[in-house]
């Protein structure tokens, strides 16, 4: 949720005050600095700048995104949900550079690291659909349809669903 600036500086602060408790003999403060010092440290390997660069992502602001997760140095320690998001945010970002190999992989990766919502997974899967149907492979295009039609989501992807099947139309087999 914090920058790694903004989380060094934290840390650095935590440290600051665990030592004038311990100096001061202080013990239940200097406790709860060294337990704010280490969750901190945990949370930047378990979560990463993940969620900012959620954030960004649904502002549809893709290089801020991107520059987020770069700030992500060790992507395969993140917590399985956060490593999912992780590269889904990839996954809109090869999108939007019309990157789709990388695209695909990366949604890819992202379902097998796995998303907290059906809509997510949806979402995922209807992004795989329109790289399938880039490719003119249609047979893969219909077999995430029929994944994405298993899942529950929301209304408001019922538009984004009927533009791919109008797309899918036009391909030929």
């Amino acid at each position: 949720m914090f920058t790694p600036k903004i989380r060094i500086a934290l840390i650095v602060l935590a440290t600051i005050a665990l030592v004038i408790s311990l100096t001061s003999q202080n013990t239940p403060s200097a406790l709860l600095y060294g337990i704010v010092c280490i969750a901190l440290v945990i949370g930047y390997y378990r979560s990463g700048t993940v969620w900012l660069a959620y954030q960004q992502l649904r502002r549809q602001n893709y290089n801020k995104a991107i520059t987020y997760l770069n700030l992500t140095k060790y992507p395969d320690k993140l917590a399985k949900s956060q490593k999912g998001y992780y590269y889904f945010i990839r996954g809109f970002v090869a999108m939007e550079e019309e990157q789709f190999e990388q695209a695909k992989n990366e949604f890819q990766q992202a379902l097998e690291a796995g998303l907290r919502t059906q809509n997510d997974e949806a979402i995922a899967y209807l992004q795989l659909t329109d790289i399938s149907l880039i490719y003119e492979d249609k047979t893969q295009a219909q077999d995430y349809l029929n994944t994405i039609k298993t899942l529950k989501y929301k209304p408001s992807l019922e538009e984004a669903l009927d533009q791919i099947k109008e797309k899918m139309a036009t391909v030929e087999d």
